[in-house]
């Protein structure tokens, strides 16, 4: 039965925004306040068995009650529940807040091209959702369907790359303080799912499993495990005891790998972990020895073992190395403003398109997207901010990282995470040229910047 445009108690049913195994969910308006919401639907029972009708209905009731004993910043909170008759159909809902982020999974989609995510956000979508089923595993709910299509996504201004996750669907939690054997019941996503739960016993355990799969699958890009549910799961249900032992050992080997790329992501701060081995290019910026073709003009000159760019009040310089062509790499150069007011990178110059990234004496940064030709001239900020990591003021040494894989960028100053973008725009800037730059904010003093130390790793 199609519900758009139905009334549900207070509630103004908009249109469909999916639907899963007990219900569908639709957006809909509360009257009252004028504010958006997302209701779950329980489905009509026609087509079920009167016991399987009850069972449906008593998972939807349980649902509710599960959300409502749940209190924390990423678990998707409860606004009503209720029932409401409609074309003289009995329909049960829950009313929770409206998400036009999406799923996680649809974030995924969206932000990220064909390489993975950076350990940094792992990390910190780790810590969200683990600490959201901590919170559910101490008032004993397992959740039982931990996947990344079950988070829910909350933007962040601030942070576009690092959203805020919010643990949904409850409609297959179990109570741990029921005892197992009143319900062995096979519920949740075999792809995620432990020994254990395949042979309907969950522990608040199987939810962690769930996570390290998820995880895995974000550092590594594909799941574990492959095959139909039923080939997963004859892994598990045809010895118990080599089930386990073999989920023991995978799990072991997911876990490894998990903790040791979070460790790397743990010292981020200090070393990022896309840096290994000798750079590609390694350039004290002493003088143009090191054959990467520095332009020389007047307002770019090797000067007392370091490189200045200047520039003129209200302008800026870009000063290109003429023989270099980089598509992926991470460049790190060290910066001093001498006098005036900015100074930078430039990357993936290919002759009318350009990335800047500049960093100013007040602690801001700004990384800009500039295309140029004969009918189309565009500057573009797709990432600015302050950053306390930045030394203030004149003749402070500033140490800057540029990681860029595809249409990801990474900005790291004094070697730490300072922020990241994935560049939608058109044309893709795939591949170019670098150099560096130093721009004048106003028209009262040149800016005079020095450089030494550029190194390039190539990824």
């Amino acid at each position: 039965m199609a519900l758009e445009g139905k009334q549900i108690g207070r509630y103004h049913l908009l249109r469909l925004l999916g639907s899963g195994g007990m219900g569908e969910v639709y957006l809909a308006e509360d009257a009252r306040i004028e504010q958006q919401v997302a209701i779950k639907v329980l489905r009509t029972a026609s087509g079920y068995s009167n016991a399987a009708a009850k069972e449906v209905a008593r998972l939807f009731q349980r649902e509710a009650k599960v959300i409502a004993k749940l209190d924390h910043p990423h678990i998707l909170p409860l606004f009503d529940y209720g029932e409401a008759k409609v074309n003289g159909m009995t329909l049960t809902y829950l009313v929770m807040p409206y998400r036009k982020e999406g799923s996680f999974v649809a974030w995924l989609n969206e932000h990220r091209d064909t390489s993975i995510l950076f350990p940094q956000e792992i990390g910190h979508f780790l810590a969200q959702a683990a600490d959201a089923l901590q919170h559910a595993h101490d008032r004993q709910i397992i959740h039982q369907d931990i996947k990344p299509s079950n988070f829910l996504i909350r933007s962040k201004k601030d942070a576009p790359n690092r959203p805020d996750l919010l643990l949904a669907d409850f409609g297959v939690a179990k109570f741990s303080s029921v005892s197992a054997s009143m319900n062995f019941s096979v519920r949740g996503t075999s792809t995620y799912m432990a020994p254990e739960q395949w042979m309907g016993q969950p522990v608040p355990g199987s939810d962690q499993y769930a996570l390290a799969i998820m995880i895995y699958e974000l550092l590594t890009g594909h799941p574990p495990f492959h095959g139909r549910p039923e080939q997963v799961m004859y892994v598990y249900s045809s010895s118990l005891a080599q089930a386990n032992t073999a989920a023991t050992a995978r799990m072991n080997t997911i876990a490894t790998n998990v903790i040791a790329t979070l460790a790397a992501q743990a010292t981020a701060t200090t070393l990022y972990p896309y840096v290994s081995g000798q750079p590609r290019y390694d350039d004290p910026l002493k003088d143009n020895s090191k054959g990467n073709g520095w332009e020389m003009k007047p307002f770019c000159q090797f000067k007392a073992g370091t490189f200045h760019v200047s520039a003129d009040m209200g302008n800026f310089t870009p000063c290109i190395a003429t023989k270099t062509n980089l598509s992926n790499f991470v460049l790190e150069v060290h910066m001093r403003i001498l006098q005036g007011d900015c100074g930078g990178v430039v990357f993936r110059r290919n002759g009318v398109a350009e990335y800047f990234l500049r960093l100013c004496k007040e602690s801001t940064y700004t990384l800009i997207r500039y295309v140029s030709n004969s009918d189309l001239m565009m500057d573009k900020s797709i990432l600015d901010g302050f950053s306390p990591l930045i030394h203030t003021g004149l003749n402070q040494l500033n140490q800057i990282d540029v990681v860029a894989i595809g249409s990801r960028i990474e900005v790291f100053i004094n070697q730490q995470y300072v922020a990241s973008v994935v560049d939608r725009g058109t044309p893709a800037f795939v591949e170019g040229q670098i150099g560096l730059y130093a721009k004048s904010e106003n028209n009262q003093v040149p800016t005079d910047v020095t450089f030494s130390n550029l190194k390039v790793w190539m990824l």
